[in-house]
């Protein structure tokens, strides 16, 4: 059964923005061609690297995220590619990561994956479209990728107060004991959405912001774009 706008939008509050960005680093994997889990063995090894040259907390957050959405953008170039190629992109890049730099390995590739769904004529043009203007389609293709993937489509800026309450070192350690395995992998360490509530005494702002996202401005976005329905 199709859920509602109102089940939705309490199902997304307790979604974690960690959860959210490895759920797009995952499907960038599968746009890209890449082994499972391409983007999360990257982002590993960064942290571990991150972590011996010193960066401190915030400085890992922002890598964390960075490594997972490397390859944003990668996909935007997709519509050239099967222009130009005549061909699916996804076995394309696949393919491509395999090629030398020797002209017999590129004039080889070319052949094998243009156009082989053409007809004979449209395949001949484009190959040799391809051998005659290799080097500027080369620098679309990355212009495109670079671009298109840097391009912001929605910003928005909160900026949510919470003040945090007195409380005993005994009750400090209860919610240590509590929240031990969160703690390292929280910003902050604490959740709203579980016993770090109790650390606070006000809180002025959207609960969803706090949590990593500000879903009631995106979902207004996402409604002036045609993306959910009014």
């Amino acid at each position: 059964m199709p859920l509602s706008q109102v089940q939705f939008a309490q199902q997304a509050k307790a979604l974690k923005l960690s959860e959210l960005i490895s759920a797009l680093s995952h499907a960038l994997d599968i746009t890209e061609g890449q082994p499972v889990g391409h983007c999360v063995r990257c982002c590993w090894i960064g942290m571990h690297i991150g972590r011996e040259i010193g960066l401190d907390a915030r400085q890992l957050w922002e890598l964390y995220y960075t490594l997972l959405l490397k390859d944003l953008g990668c996909s935007s170039n997709a519509a050239r590619i099967c222009e130009l190629y005549l061909t699916d992109d996804l076995h394309f890049k696949q393919d491509f990561k395999r090629v030398g730099d020797s002209l017999p390995q590129v004039v080889r590739f070319v052949l094998q994956h243009t156009g082989l769904k053409a007809g004979l004529a449209e395949r001949f043009k484009s190959v040799l479209n391809i051998f005659k203007n290799g080097p500027g389609i080369s620098l679309q293709l990355i212009q495109t990728r670079c671009q298109r993937g840097a391009e912001i489509v929605w910003q928005h800026v909160a900026k949510p107060q919470l003040t945090m309450r007195p409380f005993s070192d005994a009750w400090l350690e209860i919610y240590l004991a509590a929240e031990t395995e969160h703690l390292t992998t929280t910003v902050g360490a604490y959740r709203l959405e579980g016993p770090g509530l109790q650390l606070f005494a006000d809180i002025q702002g959207d609960h969803s912001t706090i949590i990593g996202l500000p879903l009631l401005p995106l979902f207004t976005y996402l409604r002036q774009a045609g993306i959910l329905g009014n």
